[in-house]
């Protein structure tokens, strides 16, 4: 058969540094951070589509209607993600719920599953990774000193992702999430997981204790974390200034691959995978502005208030290495037994008096249908 040519040609792909400088360019601040990040799960929602209908099952199993769930019998319990059909039913949740795109974590992690016993369904969730290495208001209230911020990295974790999910966040679900950064179970599972472990960046053995978690409100301050305190009146979470308004939240996959193909043309190494992380992500975009003459598209100047769960009594004296560590040694269940009686059942008698929001009312078939689901 002879050869028949095209009658239209594929156009050509502008060159790589207008690509990349057009996607960094529609980055520009500009707008709400609530904007920017729907933005982002929009487009992540379009690219995970086809995981997400495939976990459909998982999601159906795990979501509870508002009639299945009676307040006076919850019983949370905390459920490490250990197996894959649990790791995949975690990336659906974020996926189908979150506002804040969803991101894999990176170094030491931890990940848990809130679930009601009484029924076995999944109140919310918990995600922690290592620390950013350096934050300078976090480190000025830890009292963390530039030469020991490798020490106290391996001494603390980041919560990037706490929440509840429906209907449980009618019944103030986030506060008991958010709780679950403070337990006893927290600082055991770190502890039994990375004991003895050497650091890949440091090649030696760092300790495993827990002596703090932090995290940062999405948006401004975050209710979940405020007036956070155990069954004694015992503070659980504390303010501890706000970041610098830099970050890579909105920042899109398909522009940080374009990122790193831009710099790898240029001769840069752009390392991924284990070391690879928020911090990481931040040099790579600042590098590529700064080589294609942009503003600094990471300034997104959207200053988020950073929450330090303490575990131990002398946080600040045990990161110095001056003193063991006094543990606060608070478990989930005591903690959510104060939960339900502090903020679920107060807050489900508000809503049967029509003075909150029922949870009842929630489907979550209505829930897969907004988002284009179907099974």
């Amino acid at each position: 058969m002879a050869f028949q040519p095209k009658l239209f040609e594929d156009p050509p792909k502008p060159p790589l540094e207008e690509r990349v400088k057009e996607a960094l360019l529609e980055l520009v601040p500009r707008g709400e951070a609530r904007e920017w990040a729907e933005e982002v799960r929009r487009r992540a929602l379009e690219r995970e589509r086809p995981f997400l209908q495939a976990a459909l099952p998982l999601l159906k199993e795990a979501l509870a209607s508002g009639e299945e769930v009676d307040p006076r019998r919850i019983e949370p319990v905390l459920h490490p993600v250990e197996t894959e059909e649990d790791k995949r039913l975690f990336k659906a949740l974020v996926l189908l719920w979150w506002s804040m795109p969803y991101t894999r974590a990176y170094g030491r992690r931890l990940a848990y599953l809130v679930k009601d016993r009484t029924n076995g369904k999944v109140m919310g969730l918990l995600s922690l990774m290592s620390p950013v290495l350096r934050m300078e208001a976090r480190d000025r209230f830890l009292g963390i000193a530039k030469e020991d911020r490798t020490l106290a990295a391996n001494l603390g974790l980041q919560a990037h992702r706490v929440g509840a999910l429906p209907p449980y966040n009618l019944l103030l679900g986030g506060k008991l999430a958010a709780m679950a950064l403070a337990s006893r179970e927290v600082r055991e599972d770190y502890k039994r997981k990375y004991e003895g472990r050497l650091s890949l960046m440091e090649g030696r053995k760092l300790p495993a204790d827990l002596v703090y978690v932090y995290t940062t409100g999405a948006y401004g301050k975050a209710s979940i974390y405020e007036r956070l305190r155990d069954r004694s009146g015992r503070p659980l979470v504390f303010r501890a200034g706000e970041t610098k308004g830099e970050g890579v939240f909105h920042i899109p996959k398909e522009t940080y691959d374009l990122v790193i193909e831009f710099l790898a043309s240029q001769g840069f190494e752009a390392k991924r995978g284990y070391g690879g992380g928020p911090s990481q992500k931040l040099f790579h975009v600042k590098k590529a502005c700064a080589l294609l003459g942009l503003p600094n598209v990471a300034l997104h100047n959207h200053r988020r208030p950073i929450y330090v769960f303490p575990h131990a009594e002398n946080f600040r004296e045990a990161l110095k290495g001056l003193e063991e560590p006094r543990w606060n040694d608070l478990p989930f269940a005591e903690l959510a037994s104060w939960w339900l009686e502090r903020w679920a059942l107060p807050r489900a008698e508000r809503a049967l008096r029509g003075e909150a929001p029922d949870w009842r009312g929630f489907s979550p078939r209505e829930l897969f249908l907004s988002l284009g689901l179907f099974g």
